[in-house]
This record gives C-alpha cells, structure tokens and sequence, in this order.
C-alpha cells in the first residue's frame, strides 16, 4: 500500500514529506504526493502575488511536484513515487486518498498549536476523519530515543487497534513500547472519597487498568512482538500531560480516535487533541474501527 502526503510548497509540509518518504523506505512502500489547488483562479500557495490563471497553477504545481519528487528520493532513493495534481478541495482530496493508503502524513507547525499543511484546518479535518491512521509531523522534532509511546484509555473502542499499531511500530523501529493508560473516577465515587487518603491516586482503578491493559496485551501481542520491551504507566489525571511528557524525544505517540459521533468519521477526544497540539515529534492518530496492522 501506499504512503500518501500531500505537499503545497511550504516548510511544513516539506517536513512531511521528508518523513513520509523515509517512513515509505523503512515500511517497503510507495509513495504518493499529491497536490492540491483550488478550482479556478489561484494564488501561490502562503504568497501575495498576483491570481494565476488555471493554466499557470497547473504549471506551477507539476513544478512543486517535481521538486517533491526529488527532496523524497534523496531521503528514500529505492521507493517508488507517484505523483498526482488535483484540482478540487484539499482536505477531501487526502481523505479520499486515505480509502486505499496504509498511512495519511500530514504537517503542523512548529508554534504548540494544531497548524496545516495548507492554509485552514486540514490537518486537523483528516486526522479526525480519515479511514486509515494519519501521521501528524511537526515542522521540527525531538525525536532522538529508541522508544515509542502508546496513549489509551482502556474502555475507549480504539484502544485495540492503538495498541497493535503501536507494537508493530515499536518492533518496526526496534525501540521499547511504553503504554500510558488513563482510568476515571466516576463521579459518585469521587464525591464519597477521602482525599487526604488517597490523594490523586485512586489503588482500586490504578489496579483495574493495569490488569485491563495487561490483557487488551496479551489480547493483540503476537510471536513478532515477543521480544519487544514494554513498559506500562497508569496515570488517573491529565493522561493528555502524562502521553506528552512520556513521550518526549519519542519516535512516535500513538493515540487514537473515539469511534463515530454526530458528524460522518471519527472524533477526535480532547486527550489525542492535546497531544496533537504539544508534542514535540511525529503522532499517530489510529481511528477506531478495523484493526490496522501494518
């Protein structure tokens, strides 16, 4: 399957792709990258020159195509590449590539906040509804240790798939796994618990959630992953705060989304938004659903 990664001539985006072509080197896949530009008269992508007519956009982008073409094959020179320029609506264009891609790689910027590789929300859109796992890259990233983080709730309906890309990423990658697991007080509870006792540690959950994530492991774990070191952190508040400062310098945080809301796709939980928005490296997002197993 292919890797896709859409690219419009900007930093960010060019840090996606960068990333997309070696991940297609080390996955043994091709390559897709696509451009996007809007119907009718256009502008260079983030320029203020003058309107281009339909015939100079497509021009510009078999350009921008072209030098994509080269910065991919410098990082992965044995992938295959296929380049495509479309014109219609950016976010739709990636969502419909991710119906037969194995991953989606998009960009943000380098300021703490959810950026695009174009201009609006794209990111955002296709990581909360792509039908395949979208990879988030920042413009620059701290990854620099052997090892990949996995962020779950255990009752959440992705936790599964989360947890098995993870371990294929991790085994991928040669690097350990760490697993941090978030558990809830419900609220009836924490009403009656005494919190000088306690604090903000609650042992029955703490011991619940360990023994949940133990078997949702043995559950996806597979002979290819018996020899993959895994740590698991079970954290009862700000599991958004406790993926984020695990996983620094990681290779890569694995999060998922919350299965179908009241829009079509996937929604996005609060915790996987934060991690978006802070971590400082590459993130996942795995939507809930069918297993993606790389």
């Amino acid at each position: 399957m292919a890797i896709v990664v859409g690219v419009d001539g900007s930093m960010v985006s060019a840090a996606a792709l960068r990333w997309a072509a070696r991940e297609a080197g080390v996955r043994e896949d091709s390559l897709w990258i696509v451009h996007v530009r809007a119907p009718g008269r256009s502008r260079i992508p983030f320029g203020d020159g003058p309107l281009m007519e339909p015939d100079d956009a497509a021009h510009y982008g078999a350009q921008l195509l072209e030098e994509a073409a080269r910065i991919a094959r410098s990082e992965a020179p044995d992938i295959d590449i296929d380049v495509q320029g479309v014109t219609g609506q950016v976010a739709t264009t990636l969502l419909e590539a991710a119906e037969e891609a194995a991953l989606v790689v998009v960009g943000r910027s380098g300021h703490g906040t959810l950026g695009t590789i174009f201009l609006g929300s794209v990111s955002l859109r296709v990581a909360v509804h792509a039908s395949c796992p979208v990879v988030v890259v920042p413009v620059t990233s701290d990854a620099h240790s052997a090892h990949v983080v996995a962020g779950i709730a255990v009752e959440a309906p992705g936790a599964r798939q989360v947890l098995s890309f993870a371990l294929d990423e991790a085994v991928r990658r040669s690097c350990r796994l760490t697993v941090v697991a978030a558990y809830s007080i419900p609220f009836a509870q924490a009403l009656r618990r005494d919190p000088s006792v306690y604090g903000p540690y609650d042992p029955i959950n703490h011991a619940v959630t360990a023994a949940s994530v133990a078997a949702l492991l043995a559950h996806v774990r597979e002979e290819r992953h018996a020899s993959l070191e895994i740590d698991t952190l079970v954290v009862g508040e700000d599991p958004a705060g406790a993926i984020t400062l695990t996983g620094r310098g990681a290779q890569l945080t694995v999060v998922g989304s919350r299965g179908h809301g009241t829009v079509a796709g996937p929604v996005l939980g609060s915790v996987s938004q934060a991690v978006l928005r802070h971590a400082g490296h590459p993130v996942v997002v795995v939507p809930a659903g069918e297993s993606h197993l790389a």
